[in-house]
């Protein structure tokens, strides 16, 4: 079903509000409207269509761009903007490279931070805390250091733990009997 909002230009005096209207389908022009034996003329309301909020996010980095262009100076772009200069010369690195749409925000899953622990002992930990899930992160991190000379602080099994979603005993004991 097509939805439109239309505007009815009333020539009448009197108000049409919450009175009924009758709509008449034609060939030629589609359908008229008419109230007390009077045709009424109608006319379409063309409403802007919202912009979502990475268009929003676009759209005001663009606006930034056409200061810098319109000043001829990134320094008095960025201090009437409030965006760092550093943010504007990479925007305008992005616009270069590959258009407007290159200033969409990129997602990268599984992005690894560089200070987080080794792949390997995230697996001895999480292996770990699965066979035994009702010990705390300090022991943890003690019988791992003890049993595989794995170097591991309780801080380091805990994030670890929220990581993999297991940081509390409940959901460290339900993976476990998931895995048994």
């Amino acid at each position: 079903m097509l939805c439109r909002t239309l505007t009815i230009d009333s020539p009448l005096k009197h108000s049409i509000t919450h009175q009924k209207i009758e709509i008449r389908n034609t060939s030629e022009k589609g359908f008229t409207a008419h109230f007390a034996g009077r045709q009424l003329k109608v006319s379409e309301v063309n409403e802007p269509s919202k912009l979502t909020k990475e268009d929003l996010e676009i759209q005001k980095k663009l606006e930034v761009l056409a200061l810098v262009e319109k000043l001829g100076n990134v320094s008095e772009a960025s201090r009437q903007s409030g965006v760092s200069r550093d943010m504007i010369y990479r925007h305008l690195k992005l616009v270069k490279q590959g258009g407007p749409e290159a200033l969409k925000r990129q997602e990268t899953p599984d992005l690894r931070h560089k200070n987080c622990v080794d792949m390997a002992i995230e697996s001895a930990v999480v292996q770990f805390s699965i066979e035994h899930p009702h010990l705390g992160q300090q022991k943890v991190a003690m019988k791992l250091t003890e049993a595989l000379g794995v170097d591991i602080s309780a801080g380091g099994v805990r994030s670890i733990w929220l990581r993999n979603n297991m940081n509390t005993t409940a959901l460290r004991v339900e993976r476990s009997q998931e895995s048994a």
